[in-house]
C-alpha cells in the first residue's frame, strides 16, 4: 500500500518535500534594505525604507499618531484560465 509520502510530484520531488528556498539579500539598490526570495517559479521581492523624520502624512497628529507605516504592493493577477495541479 502506498501513502502520500509515496507520491511523486511533476517535477520529481516527494508529496512531503518543500522547493529549495533562496534568499539573495541587498538584491534592490533602490532602498535601504531588500531581499528577493525565490522558490518554484515564485519570487518575491520585499524592500524596507527609513526616514528617520515622522511622515508628512502624520505630522500634527500627536502621540496618537504612528511614525510606522507599511506599504503592500502584488504584480500583475494571475489569470483566470490558470491550471490546477
Amino acid at each position: 500500500m502506498s501513502t502520500t509520502s509515496d507520491y511523486l510530484r511533476h517535477d520529481g520531488r516527494l508529496a512531503n518535500q518543500l522547493r529549495d528556498v533562496t534568499i539573495t539579500r541587498g538584491w534592490s539598490s533602490q532602498a535601504e534594505g531588500s531581499a528577493l526570495i525565490d522558490f518554484g517559479g515564485t519570487r518575491v521581492l520585499c524592500t524596507a525604507s527609513f526616514e528617520s523624520d515622522v511622515p508628512r502624512w502624520l505630522r500634527g497628529r500627536g502621540p496618537a499618531g504612528s511614525p510606522l507605516s507599511t506599504r503592500c504592493c502584488r504584480g500583475p493577477p494571475i489569470p483566470e484560465t490558470r491550471a490546477n495541479p
